[in-house]
């Protein structure tokens, strides 16, 4: 019997035999998570194209460089800092920074508070040795990082964002509405927002690929990022982000579609609710990826649950998933919220592993729905085990479906749905209580 996630080894095989609902919304679901693979590689290769082969015109920035020479076309003529090579490039250009530590020019851009860099073109912002550690652009706790509002896209490679308190929304990374925002192979940490998303708030589309985003904080929501517009989250890292109100790690704020692969949320934290992820409403996509150590803290209502994951309005589908040791105040790992008016909702899991979750609230996966809306619930290949609740599932659920997943008889009773094969064996993971989930013979799933 093959049950549960295989978050290291990537294999999707066993989703051979599965029946898959023909619903059009998880066609297309399926589509974009198959196919994502292969445009995210097309994509790393466009953004690692020699700089010539796309930008009309090379800038070089070297920090405090004696000599400068605008238009700063070469080393030699470099600008001494990042905005005068931005003031000076065109559209599509590529703004080549050498390794330094770089902070706000003297008379800094304002534009929603003070910024180190303010980009109002199409064009690349990225260090000449793709190492983030190299080129540091520094808010000195006082300014954004870098903004960017203009009509098109704006690439950030390889550069790290540190120690920015700008006070407004977006501590170190803010786009306007019109702006697409790819930010591949960064760090953003240690920032501070007094409104949401602590370490990026993106009111345009947004890609965050093969980055870190570690250690922000935000008073209202996103603690990580806090988005409006569609956004893409592929081989990165979302931990250790805190928001005073909801989503610790993501809040996505928008009717609009949120798709996550092969990342790693862990230890977030939020008071009011999602403490890895809370999605306020809209289509969203998990595919290969952990929600580990995730938090929300204040019980005072059912708006504060969903330690892991808090959908609101939501559609969601998760594949190849762990989700565990997530904790908090309730015991609810996933907490699908649909308020009167809401016409549907959905959440189907395939191929995932939900163990060692724990708190005191009412379910590991909690529903609160519109007695009115059609409601979805499938689970697929899954695993239920070590968690400290059960999952309650409201008898006038539409369309509830089990087929071949382990739980525990203790804690629920997915026979009692319609569905079946499944098995009521523990799992035999390596070292579940430390944290290595990998199952290991003799393994019932």
């Amino acid at each position: 019997m093959t049950v549960g996630c295989k978050y290291i080894e990537a294999d999707f095989a066993s989703r051979d035999s599965i029946t898959r609902p023909a619903a059009s919304f998880y066609s297309l679901m399926t589509r974009l998570s198959y196919s994502f693979v292969a445009w995210f590689n097309v994509a790393l290769i466009l953004l690692l194209l020699p700089a010539g082969a796309l930008a009309q015109t090379n800038r070089f920035v070297v920090k405090d460089n004696p000599n400068p020479v605008p238009p700063y076309t070469s080393w030699e003529d470099a600008a001494p800092d990042i905005q005068l090579a931005v003031n000076a490039a065109g559209d599509g250009d590529t703004v080549w920074i050498a390794p330094g530590h770089y902070i706000a020019p003297a008379v800094p851009v304002e534009w929603n508070g003070d910024n180190v860099v303010f980009i109002d073109k199409p064009l690349t912002l990225r260090s000449s040795n793709n190492v983030p550690d190299s080129v540091i652009i520094d808010g000195g706790g006082v300014n954004r990082g870098i903004a960017a509002d203009l009509s098109g896209t704006a690439v950030i490679v390889g550069l790290t964002v540190s120690n920015c308190y700008p006070a407004l929304a977006g501590g170190g990374l803010r786009t306007g509405g019109s702006t697409t925002l790819t930010v591949s192979n960064c760090v953003v940490t240690s920032n501070q927002s007094d409104g949401s998303g602590g370490g990026i708030y993106a009111a345009g589309p947004a890609a965050i690929l093969s980055s870190r985003i570690e250690g922000n904080m935000a008073a209202v929501n996103g603690g990580g990022i806090s988005h409006v517009s569609d956004l893409t989250i592929a081989n990165s890292y979302i931990g250790y982000n805190d928001a005073d109100s909801r989503g610790g790690g993501v809040y996505n704020s928008a009717n609009i579609l949120l798709l996550v692969t092969d990342t790693i949320i862990d230890y977030n934290r939020a008071n009011r609710g999602g403490g890895g992820i809370y999605s306020q409403s809209g289509d969203n996509v998990v595919s290969n990826s952990v929600l580990r150590g995730n938090q929300s803290f204040l019980v005072d209502s059912h708006e504060n649950d969903g330690n892991a994951m808090y959908l609101r309005q939501n559609r969601a589908v998760l594949y190849n998933v762990l989700i565990v040791a997530n904790h908090g105040a309730t015991g609810t790992a996933i907490y699908m919220h649909v308020p009167t008016g809401t016409p549907s909702y959905d959440l189907r899991l395939y191929n995932c592993t939900l163990a060692y979750n724990t708190g005191s609230g009412q379910n590991l996966i909690r529903f609160r729905r519109n007695p009115g809306a059609q409601s979805y619930f499938h689970m697929y290949n899954t695993i239920l085990y070590y968690n400290s609740r059960p999952i309650t599932i409201p008898t006038s659920y539409t369309d509830v479906y089990f087929s071949n997943c382990c739980y525990d008889p203790a804690r629920d009773n997915l026979d009692a749905h319609p569905g079946g094969d499944h098995t009521t064996l523990p799992p035999n993971f390596f070292d579940g209580p430390n944290g290595n989930y990998h199952l290991v013979p003799p393994s019932p799933c």
